[in-house]
């Protein structure tokens, strides 16, 4: 029996490339959604109807946001030396909506029913901890500072007198 090694001949598969595009893709389909068809996706999502009657206005202005959160976190993976930078924005949104969230878990309680609750953890809450993540990976030079055993060196061009930690 012949066995044949396909990866020997075939490029290696590149998982890395596909996983950074996963939150993106899946913001922006929900932005589209909120845009073009906001009375659906108000009544399809779990825990929105709870959340008070539709506004066709509100729903609108969030799509836009999620667009931008989508453009945010896909020029953080282009090809540029501090590309990473772009993911800020759209982490403050996606950090700033989950603490809306909680704010409201703790002063209305859970949301109404376990698919709700699953919704709230996986669409708001971890993709909040992701962008936070790839954000603090984005700034480096803040981590640098942060820690007491590593100091910034001064750059060749700084002016004899400049002050750096």
């Amino acid at each position: 029996m012949t066995t044949i090694d396909s990866s020997a001949s075939a490029p290696p598969i590149r998982r890395m490339r596909v996983a950074p595009l996963i939150l993106p893709v899946l913001f922006g389909l929900n932005a589209l959604a909120m845009l073009i068809a906001g009375q659906l996706w108000y009544a399809s999502t779990p825990g929105v109807t709870e959340t008070g009657p539709y506004n066709a206005h509100f729903v609108a202005d969030i799509g836009v946001a999620f667009a931008a959160v989508t453009a945010s976190l896909l020029m953080g993976l282009l090809p540029l030396p501090h590309a990473r930078l772009f993911v800020l924005p759209g982490a403050i949104f996606l950090i700033g909506h989950a603490l809306v969230h909680l704010a409201g878990f703790l002063h209305h309680g859970p949301p109404a029913g376990a698919l709700a609750i699953a919704t709230e953890v996986i669409a708001i809450y971890l993709p909040a901890w992701v962008a936070g993540a790839l954000s603090d990976r984005s700034c480096p030079r803040l981590r640098q500072r942060s820690d007491p055993r590593r100091r910034c060196s001064k750059p060749a061009s700084a002016p004899p007198n400049a002050s750096w930690a």
